[in-house]
């Protein structure tokens, strides 16, 4: 963890979104594993979406536990997969694609 910092984007999220003093020794404690695996910068988004949807439901263990479903999914080149959609059906890969994680 290079920057001493690294809490403050996700509580100012916390704060825009919910209009509220963040929890920042809980975002440390649960978040700190999870940014040394994966990286701060790839929880942004899914970390304001998870606040959005949550409201004061909200918790960052939560959303540690379940960060995945919140990640935006990856652009797959056209190239690698042929179209997506054909005539304004989806084809069998763009059904693949698309298709919600269970």
């Amino acid at each position: 963890m290079a920057d001493p910092n690294w809490v403050v984007p996700f509580a100012e999220a916390w704060a825009d979104t919910l209009k509220g003093e963040p929890p920042y020794g809980q975002i440390g404690k649960h978040f700190k594993a999870l940014v040394q695996k994966v990286g701060a910068e790839r929880l942004y988004a899914p970390w304001r979406q998870y606040l959005e949807r949550n409201g004061v439901y909200a918790s960052p263990a939560r959303f540690v536990a379940t960060w995945g479903q919140y990640e935006a999914p990856a652009v797959i080149p056209e190239a690698v997969h042929g179209p997506l959609v054909e005539d304004g059906w989806l084809t069998i890969e763009g059904d693949i694609l698309t298709r919600p994680r269970s």
